[in-house]
This record gives C-alpha cells, sequence and structure tokens, in this order.
C-alpha cells in the first residue's frame, strides 16, 4: 500500500489492471488495518495522525474508481467517511457516508451497512441534524440487536449517549453511556471503554456529580495510558483539570495543567 501512494494516476491504474479483484481487495484489507492501528475515533480533535489517513482513503477511492467495482467503492467511501468524522470534516463526511450505505446495501453487505451508520450517526449530530441521526440509529441498532451483534449494538449506545450529551439530555446521554459501558466490560474492549469512560465523565459534570465525574475522568486516564491511547489521555488530563478548577481544587488545576505543558514541551 505504501507503494500505491507514491504513484502518479497513470501508474496507479496500470497496477491496479495488474492486481485482480484479490489483489485488490488485500489492499484495502492492508488500508483498514493501517488505519484502526491509529485508534482513531469521531468526535476527537483532528491529530496528525488523523490527517495522515486522509492520504490514504483518498488514494483508496482512486483504486476503487480505477477497478470498476461498486461494492469496492462503497467500501472505499466508507473509509473516507470514517477519516474524514476523525478528522472532523464532519459536513465532508456525510456525502461518503450516504454512498457508503447506499451502495453496501444494494451489494448485500447489510453488516458493513449498519457498521457506517454509526459513524454517520456521530457525523450527523455533529452537524446539528440530531432527526436525522435518530433514524439512522434506529435502522442499525434493528439489524444489531436482531443479529445478536454486542459491538454494534455498544458503539451505537455510545453515539447516542453523545448526542443526548448535544442535545442537554444529560440523564438519557447517561442512560446510553452507562449500556455502552457495560457491554464493552462484557466485550472486554479497553480502548471503547476508555473512551466511554471520558464521555461518561463530560456527563456527569454537567450534572453536577462532580466526584463521580472525577472518578470516572481518573478510569478513563488510567485505561488510556495503559493501552498507549495518548491523545485520549491527554483529553482525559485535560478534563479532569478543568473539573478541579470548577470545584474550587485549584492547586490539583495547577499541577494537572502544568504536567500537560510539560509533556506537550516534550512532544
Amino acid at each position: 500500500m505504501e507503494d500505491l501512494l507514491q504513484k502518479n494516476e497513470e501508474e496507479l491504474r496500470t497496477c491496479i489492471a495488474n492486481l485482480g479483484e484479490e489483489g485488490i481487495a488485500e489492499l484495502f484489507k492492508q488500508a483498514w488495518e493501517t488505519i484502526r492501528q491509529a485508534h482513531l475515533h469521531g468526535g476527537q480533535a483532528r491529530t496528525t495522525a488523523s490527517s495522515e489517513k486522509l492520504t490514504l482513503a483518498r488514494k483508496a477511492i482512486a483504486i476503487a474508481s480505477y477497478s470498476g467495482s461498486e461494492p469496492l467503492l462503497a467500501e472505499a467511501h466508507r473509509m473516507m467517511a470514517y477519516v474524514l468524522n476523525a478528522n472532523e470534516d464532519y459536513e465532508e463526511s456525510l456525502e461518503h457516508y450516504a454512498k457508503a450505505v447506499d451502495g453496501l446495501e444494494k451489494s448485500g453487505a447489510r453488516e458493513k451497512a449498519s457498521r457506517a451508520r454509526i459513524g454517520y450517526v456521530a457525523a450527523l449530530f455533529m452537524t446539528g441534524r440530531y432527526q436525522e441521526a435518530i433514524e439512522n440509529a434506529k435502522i442499525a441498532d434493528r439489524f444489531f440487536l436482531k443479529t445478536k451483534d454486542l459491538d454494534g449494538h455498544a458503539r451505537l449506545s455510545a453515539n447516542l449517549g453523545n448526542l443526548y450529551h448535544r442535545l442537554d439530555e444529560h440523564a438519557r446521554a447517561l442512560t446510553y453511556q452507562s449500556k455502552a459501558i457495560k457491554l464493552f466490560r462484557k466485550l472486554k474492549n479497553a480502548p471503547a471503554l476508555a473512551l466511554c469512560y471520558l464521555n461518561l465523565a463530560e456527563s456527569l459534570s454537567i450534572l453536577d456529580r462532580f466526584e463521580e465525574s472525577d472518578r470516572i475522568f481518573e478510569r478513563s486516564q488510567k485505561l488510556s495510558r495503559k493501552h498507549a491511547l495518548n491523545d485520549l489521555y491527554i483529553q482525559a488530563k485535560y478534563n479532569r483539570s478543568y473539573l478541579s478548577f470548577l470545584r474550587g481544587h485549584y492547586s490539583e488545576a495547577i499541577q494537572g495543567f502544568t504536567e500537560l505543558q510539560e509533556q506537550y514541551n516534550r512532544e
């Protein structure tokens, strides 16, 4: 895949023509593995990793277009939408999500289409399209419950928690966030759990449940550090330090912000 990133349009066309269907499928598998290793997620701050993966996703779109395969093109749009969502390009991601869901459903890939809707829900509510997000969530969750896909159901619950948090329906947000945490614990998905703890702590802080919020932020920090999720760790530590400031624990807040500043300087 790295070699293909260096090729111009003509060279890429020639290479794709020689690869065949199996070769192209292997390329897409490698591309997804590379992207997922970056632990991107919708709603995170734009990072160097998310920006770099855009180049890879754009190349996937080109490869799929040259191949002439509609299912492959739908998969490429799914990849592009995923990366754009994680790069805070929510508006731009919507077109790719729509094309991905439509193409995947037409090709009979219901599981992939439902998975794409998880990110689609996040991008929709980040752009203020709340009702459309809820409708897509209902469609996807029917599939996840029917097929007993606990991971899909958990991820969708986490996104719905974030949606209701943005709508200031924080009690409802807690319900979905708590459900997601319960499922991710069962699945032993530590990275997803660390992110859910972060979101839950934010909702608890809005409800003035500061002590609980502080404990949950700490859990997010510990899991993030243990699993080398540096961006998530920094976000959790920053939010926890700000919470200390809100609670009037100024020495703790100053210490936390100072440690973050020293970390930024080292990097």
